[in-house]
């Protein structure tokens, strides 16, 4: 596993995937000696306590925007996850802070990493790159990425971008940087402030039941957290091993994107979330709203929002584009990080399903209602 004295850089590590890559590297990782958390927030994880005797855990206040900041971090590190980012798929969205923090984030990192002589960085992107209004079917790293990419997907698209062009760049000590980007899908379990949280705050606004939109075809991937979190482990674990054979082989696994999936089933978004709507006591709609309808209801809305822009700016979190990246067919396998980065998904389905469970059911949506709420 980890060599000996290993220092760990976590970006965005008290967000929902940051946090779970922290606690693999405690509960996985031997031989690691310090792990930072590089974070505007002060990560809140229960597994902050497991921490092995002997291993420094620090948490690092600062911003990615900030190259001072992020150098100072990346000093002494040995590999760094790249998991800060925010999310905007509103109507309108911050296009000038989605360039700030994950494009020239990025780019920050990556010059931080070049500059303290860091030899690996896993970059964490998005689906949304390849996502349009097209379906999916058993897609992977081939799918083209969309065209007329919104200012989100465009934002992570660019990110990947600088990550891989970072790839065997020569650091100051002569070694080579190596970088590995991760693409995963939609992810649910413990910490989750998005897409299970958001389905949650919508049927408690409808008095416990969450209506359906559409027929129950389109099928929709869906990826448990812990297992994305491991596959930037393994991503990491792979380089590491490469680098101390000096294996050529190395050139055909850096600078590459792989996707990220396991074994959940592909099944309607709906039917999806069903388990954690029934684990709090409440159920999906008996009837089912046709997707025309919804998708005209938000448009009018979205009409309503620009035409009174003028007067007031008013933006809604669930836009057309929104519902059309959660109804749309889309499915993907991740047979190449299965073959280069030797990746099994370390967590079983109905293992993610119980641990998710027990999150959702008892979570605080009140934490979440003002970030997730429909208005912004």
């Amino acid at each position: 596993m980890a060599q000996a004295g290993e220092t760990v850089l976590i970006t965005g590590g008290a967000g929902f995937l940051g946090q779970h890559i922290l606690r693999l590297v405690l509960e996985k990782c031997t031989g690691v000696k310090e792990i930072r958390t590089f974070d505007i927030r002060q990560p809140k994880s229960p597994w902050l306590q497991q921490c092995s005797p002997g291993v420094l855990l620090r948490h690092i206040r600062g911003d990615v925007t900030k190259l001072k900041e992020i150098s100072r971090a990346c000093r002494g590190v040995d590999v760094v996850f790249h998991a800060a980012a925010i999310i905007d798929i509103s109507l309108k969205p911050d296009a000038s802070k989605l360039t700030n923090i994950n494009v020239i984030g990025t780019q920050n990192v990556v010059d931080a990493c070049m500059e303290n002589n860091v030899p690996i960085l896993i970059h964490t992107s998005s689906l949304a790159v390849v996502v349009g209004n097209a379906p999916i079917v058993n897609g992977d790293e081939t799918v083209k990425v969309k065209e007329n990419l919104s200012a989100y997907a465009k934002s992570k698209y660019l990110s990947e971008l600088i990550a891989l062009e970072g790839n065997n760049k020569v650091l100051k000590n002569g070694g080579k940087f190596k970088t590995i980007v991760i693409r995963p899908t939609s992810m649910y379990g413990e910490e989750d402030g998005h897409t299970v949280i958001h389905g949650l705050i919508i049927a408690r606004m409808f008095g416990v039941f969450l209506p359906k939109i559409g027929f129950g075809n389109p099928k929709h991937q869906e990826t448990y957290v812990g297992n994305t979190a491991w596959m930037h482990i393994k991503a990491w674990q792979k380089l590491k091993k490469l680098r101390s054979t000096r294996n050529n082989v190395d050139e055909k696994i850096s600078g590459r994107v792989y996707m990220a999936t396991d074994d959940t089933p592909v099944q309607n978004f709906f039917d999806f979330i069903e388990p954690f709507i029934k684990a709090r006591g409440w159920t999906t709609a008996f009837f089912t709203i046709p997707y025309w309808l919804a998708f005209l209801f938000i448009w009018m809305m979205e009409m309503f929002c620009y035409i009174v822009q003028p007067f007031k700016n008013i933006n809604i979190r669930l836009s057309t584009h929104a519902l059309v990246f959660f109804l749309i067919e889309q499915s993907f396998n991740c047979n190449l990080a299965k073959r280069n980065l030797d990746y099994q998904p370390l967590y079983g389905f109905q293992d993610s399903l119980q641990r998710s469970i027990k999150y959702y059911k008892d979570v605080d949506l009140d934490e979440y209602y003002d970030e997730l709420s429909l208005f912004m």
